[in-house]
Order: structure tokens, then C-alpha cells, then sequence
């Protein structure tokens, strides 16, 4: 999985070219998401997509794509998220 600061770059390059989520590089699948303490899932227009980067034992860095841009935030390590793998 690609690191918060991985990510980023990626994003910076999409934003430098007028590329999308969807026609750019990362060319994201959206494959909703499931919460942990309901265990059930969310098929909203949201994209959530874990990072490699973790801020506590607890949550994890995950990226978040929505009709208004790309921010960073952090959930709970047991939630189901969308993973891109990444070869290094």
C-alpha cells in the first residue's frame, strides 16, 4: 500500500496535469466501505482508500475522494476500506 506521502505526490501530479480520480494515475475503483462498529457497508459516492501510514495503534492515515477534492483523514483499523497495491 502506498504511504500518505506517496499519495500525495500522486495527487499533486493529478492536479498539475487537470487529470481526474478516474482518468489519471491512481484511477480509483470505488468499492464503498464497511464500518466497524456497524458492520454495515456504505455505497455512498464517497472513495476511501487505506494508506500505509499509521498515526496511533489504533486508527490508521486513509484517503478520501469526493466531489470536493482529496483530503487525508484517519478511521479505525478494523473498518473495510479500498486497498491499491502498489510495487515498489
Amino acid at each position: 500500500m502506498p504511504t500518505q506521502k506517496e499519495l500525495k505526490e500522486d495527487i499533486t501530479d493529478i492536479n498539475n496535469n487537470n487529470a481526474t480520480v478516474s482518468s489519471g494515475f491512481l484511477r480509483l475503483p470505488h468499492a464503498g466501505f464497511r464500518s466497524s462498529k456497524t458492520g454495515k457497508p456504505d455505497i455512498s459516492g464517497i472513495i476511501r482508500m487505506w494508506t500505509r501510514s499509521v498515526s496511533n495503534p489504533t486508527y490508521s492515515v486513509y484517503l478520501k475522494f469526493n466531489n470536493s477534492g482529496a483530503v487525508f483523514d484517519e478511521t479505525n483499523r478494523a473498518d473495510g476500506l479500498s486497498v491499491r497495491c502498489i510495487k515498489d
